[in-house]
């Protein structure tokens, strides 16, 4: 739920994947805020004041996108996929079909469920359809091999 103070969206309903992430980037995006931003570390150099110089930084890696573009109805789409984790236990993969549930310390087994036919996932066709779940499990782990 989103409320724009120039009304982009209004009424409206999005049927868009978005994630948490999106709703810092798009709150920058709002205020025109850049979204390349450092995080910027300070120390006192030979003593001198004030101690708040900097002497380094690095990149922050900001991982939404803003969702203003959907607000403005310029894209139909935001993501092709949503990503959830559950402190490294399990890892969650959805698209508009499938949803693949990812054991990381294999201490269960992977699960895929078809998420137009069984929206509560209660019935796992993993050994039925393998090359979706495989196909998924590529996506994550490209995924959170580009955040690490």
């Amino acid at each position: 739920l989103i409320r724009h103070p120039e009304g982009y969206g209004r009424g409206k309903k999005i049927d868009a994947f978005v994630q948490p992430p999106d709703l810092f980037t798009t709150i920058l995006d709002c205020l025109d805020v850049s979204t390349e931003l450092k995080l910027q570390y300070t120390a006192p150099v030979d003593l001198t004041f004030p101690q708040d110089i900097v002497v380094s930084s690095t990149p922050v890696q900001i991982l939404g996108r803003s969702m203003v573009p959907l607000l403005k109805g310029e894209a139909d789409k935001h993501r092709e996929v949503v990503i959830t984790a559950h402190h490294n236990h399990q890892w969650v993969i959805r698209d508009r079909d499938y949803a693949y549930h990812y054991h990381p310390k294999g201490n269960r087994p992977n699960e895929l469920y078809n998420r137009r036919s069984d929206r509560t996932e209660q019935h796992d066709i993993i050994a039925k359809e393998p090359d979706a779940a495989k196909a998924l499990e590529s996506r994550l782990k490209a995924f959170v091999e580009g955040i690490t």
